[in-house]
C-alpha cells in the first residue's frame, strides 16, 4: 500500500520501502488467527460498495437530481384536464327553476398556463436546485472520504493489534521457557525458590497482557465488519496484508494547505450552500416584482334536452363548448409584512452560512497542521521503537544466557523479557500509527483514494 501520496505530481515519487520482514516472531498473519482474511484492498472495496452510509449520500444525490428536474418544469407549459358528471334539477338549480326534473350532465374541462415573465424568479429556483444538488455530490465525497479513511485506519489498527497480540503470545512462550530454566536450575539445587515463584508471576503477567490484546483484535474485527457493511458477529474479519510503504517526503505546509482548500469536498459542500443561500435570497426578493402569466382554457358540455330553460342555449343533447384565452398579472402590494420578514430571514441564513464557511476554512487549515505534526511525530516515535526494539531484544538474549549460567537474577531476566514484550507492541503499534498519520494527513488534504496494492500506488474512484 502506498501511503502519503499527493497532488501535483507527488503520487509515486519520493517513497521508501520499509525493508523488514515480520518483526515479531515470523509469524505468518493470514494463519496465525481464527477467522475470514481480507486484503486492504479487497476491505476498502467491500466497503465502498456495501457502507450504508454511502448509499445513502448516494439515494441524495438522486433526490438533487430529481429536485432540479422538478423545478426545470417551470420552463415548460401547465396543462390539465378536469371531467364532471353532474346530475342536478336543471342547469341552474332548485331556487331559480323549481320543479324542473333532475338531469345528468358533463363537462369537460381543459386549462393551459404559461409563465411568460417573471423578473427571474424561475431562473433563481432553477439555479437553487442546482445549488442544492451539487451539494449533495460533495457531501457523498465527503462521505466517501470519510468511509475510506476509517476503513484504512481500522485495517490498520487490526493490522497492528494482531501483531501486538502475537507480541504478547511470544512473550507468554518466552515466559513459560524462563520458567522452565528456572525449575530447573531449583530442582538441581543451583537457583532459589524465588527465582521460581517470580518465573510464574511473569508468565501470568503475560498472559494477562495476550488476553487483553486479544480483546482489542476482536474489538478492531467487529468495527472492521461493520465499516464494510457485514454482520460484526458472523464476519471476523483479520487483516493479511505485508507492512506498508511510507513517504519519505517531508512535509510542505504551504503547499499543503493550499491543496486542503482546493481540494477539501466538505468545503466545496459549504460553498455549494452559500451560493444555494445567495439564490435563495435572491428568489425571496424577487417575490416583490411583478408576474405575467397566459392562460387559456376550453370548457365542453354535454347538457340534456330541458336542462337549460333558455331558447338562446341548445338543449338538443349535443355538446355545449366555450373557450376563454388571455393573460393575468399578479403584482404583490401588501401581504402583512410576510415578504419583509422572508428577506431578513434569508439575509440571515446567508450571513450564518458565510461565516460558517470562514469558519470551515480555519478549521481545515487547522486539520492539515496538526495532521503535519502527526506524521513527523509517528516518523520519529517508530524510528526510536525500532532501536529500541532491537536493544531490548540483544538485552534479553544476553540476560538469558547469563542467567543459565548463574551470572543474572530471576528477576532480571523478567525485567528483560517485559522490556522486550513492550518493545515488541511499541515498534508494531508506531509502525501502523505512521501509516494511520499518513492517511489521516491525505484526508486533511481531500486527497485520499483507494489503494491499489498490486501497482504500489492509489487509484481514483
Amino acid at each position: 500500500m502506498w501511503i502519503g501520496a499527493r497532488a501535483g505530481g507527488i503520487v509515486g515519487k519520493g517513497f521508501l520501502l520499509f525493508a523488514g520482514i515480520l518483526l515479531i516472531s515470523g509469524m505468518d498473519l493470514s494463519d496465525s488467527r481464527a477467522g475470514e482474511t481480507i486484503s486492504l484492498t479487497d476491505a476498502v472495496q467491500t466497503a465502498l460498495s456495501r457502507n450504508p452510509l454511502l448509499h445513502a449520500a448516494s439515494q441524495s444525490v438522486q433526490a438533487g437530481k430529481e429536485g432540479l428536474g422538478a423545478s426545470r418544469a417551470g420552463y415548460f407549459p401547465q396543462i390539465s384536464a378536469s371531467y364532471q358528471n353532474l346530475v342536478g334539477n336543471g342547469f341552474m338549480g332548485f331556487f331559480l327553476f323549481p320543479g324542473y326534473n333532475s338531469y345528468d350532465y358533463e363537462i369537460l374541462t381543459v386549462s393551459l398556463s404559461e409563465n411568460i415573465y417573471d423578473f427571474g424568479r424561475r431562473e433563481a429556483r432553477v439555479a437553487k436546485s442546482r445549488e442544492e444538488a451539487g451539494k449533495f455530490r460533495w457531501h457523498r465525497e465527503v462521505v466517501f472520504q470519510n468511509i475510506l479513511q476509517k476503513t484504512e485506519g481500522t485495517y490498520l489498527r487490526l493490522l497492528s493489534t494482531q501483531y501486538e497480540e502475537m507480541a504478547a503470545e511470544q512473550g507468554v512462550a518466552d515466559a513459560q521457557a524462563h520458567l522452565a530454566i528456572a525449575k530447573n536450575r531449583f530442582q538441581n539445587g543451583e537457583g532459589i525458590r524465588l527465582d521460581v515463584t517470580q518465573a510464574e508471576v511473569n508468565l501470568e503477567a503475560a498472559r494477562l497482557a495476550a488476553i487483553n490484546a486479544r480483546e482489542r483484535r476482536q474489538s478492531l474485527q467487529a468495527s472492521l465488519a461493520r465499516l464494510l457493511g457485514l454482520s460484526p458477529q458472523k464476519h471476523p474479519l483479520v487483516a493479511i496484508d505485508p507492512p506498508p510503504y511510507f513517504s519519505s517526503e517531508p512535509v510542505d505546509l504551504s503547499r499543503d494547505v493550499a491543496t486542503a482548500l482546493k481540494e477539501r469536498p466538505d468545503l466545496k459542500e459549504m460553498e455549494s450552500l452559500v451560493e444555494q443561500k445567495k439564490t435563495a435570497l435572491r428568489l425571496v426578493r424577487d417575490q416583490n416584482l411583478p408576474k405575467l402569466t397566459a392562460v387559456a382554457q376550453y370548457n365542453l358540455a354535454q347538457l340534456p334536452y330541458g336542462a337549460l330553460p333558455m331558447p338562446v342555449v341548445p338543449t338538443n343533447s349535443s355538446f355545449f363548448s366555450t373557450y376563454a384565452v388571455g393573460g393575468v398579472v399578479s403584482i404583490p402590494i401588501f401581504e402583512g409584512g410576510q415578504l419583509v420578514h422572508e428577506y431578513g430571514r434569508a439575509h440571515a441564513k446567508l450571513k450564518e452560512t458565510e461565516y460558517r464557511m470562514d469558519d470551515a476554512r480555519l478549521r481545515v487549515e487547522k486539520e492539515v497542521v496538526q495532521g503535519a505534526l502527526k506524521v513527523e511525530t509517528a516518523r520519529k516515535r517508530w524510528d526510536v521503537a525500532r532501536k529500541d526494539l532491537e536493544r531490548a531484544r540483544e538485552n534479553d538474549r544476553l540476560v538469558e544466557q547469563s542467567f543459565q549460567v548463574g551470572g543474572a537474577r530471576s528477576l532480571d531476566v523478567i525485567d528483560a523479557q517485559t522490556a522486550l514484550r513492550k518493545a515488541r507492541a511499541e515498534e508494531a503499534a508506531t509502525r501502523y500509527g505512521l501509516a494511520r498519520a499518513e492517511i489521516g494527513y491525505q484526508h486533511a488534504l481531500g486527497i485520499l483514494k483507494p489503494p491499489d496494492v498490486l501497482s504500489g500506488k492509489r487509484v481514483t474512484k
